[in-house]
This record gives C-alpha cells, structure tokens and sequence, in this order.
C-alpha cells in the first residue's frame, strides 16, 4: 500500500502449484495487490524430480494460454512468463527435439 511506510517487495513462496491456471492465477492474485508500490517477486519450489518439472511446464503452458485468452494476443506469453515459469515450459521445438533424440536413443 502506498499510504504505508514499508514499500518492501513482498515475495510469494508457492509450495504446490494447482492444476487450474484459474487457481494459479486467483493464488497469485492474493499477494499482487491494488495501490501496491511494486509487483510480488514469485518462487517457486520445484524440484528436479521429472514428473514435477513436466507438471509445471503443463502449468506454465496453460497460464500462458490464459495469457492470450485475456490479452487477445495469440503471441503473448501471458502469465507464465511474468511469473518466472516459462523456465519450465519445455513444450516446444527444443523440448519436442530433445524427445525424439531420446527415443532414438532406446530404439
């Protein structure tokens, strides 16, 4: 808030991600708040375990649609990479690459 003396950033730990981007987005909303000095820095505790990095880039993909749905832009990014979590957003040409190099490998 503006009026007050403490203009610290506030930082937003997220433990667990939920599945809805509306939930993400509604979750994240609570520490970025109206009359606020500065945005919220976001961190996020993910592991390197796959099936939680693959979770979180399902997320990411789905706030970055979310992005486009509320921006009209087709292109945006959107939330995920506001927040820090296209890092993890890994379903593209060097994430579709890196599985067919995979595949080829065990084949």
């Amino acid at each position: 808030d503006k009026r007050v003396s403490n203009q610290r950033r506030r930082v937003h730990i997220t433990l667990e991600l939920p599945w809805s981007a509306d939930k993400a987005i509604q979750q994240f909303g609570r520490t970025h708040r109206a009359n606020q000095s500065s945005g919220p820095e976001y961190k996020f505790l993910i592991s390197d375990v796959g099936g939680e990095k693959r979770f979180a880039a399902a997320v990411a993909k789905r706030l970055a649609l979310m992005g486009a749905l509320t921006q009209g832009d087709r292109r945006s990014t959107g939330q995920s990479s506001s927040l820090g979590l296209s890092n993890f957003d890994f379903d593209n040409k060097f994430g579709n690459q890196a599985l067919r190099d995979m595949l080829k490998g065990i084949w």
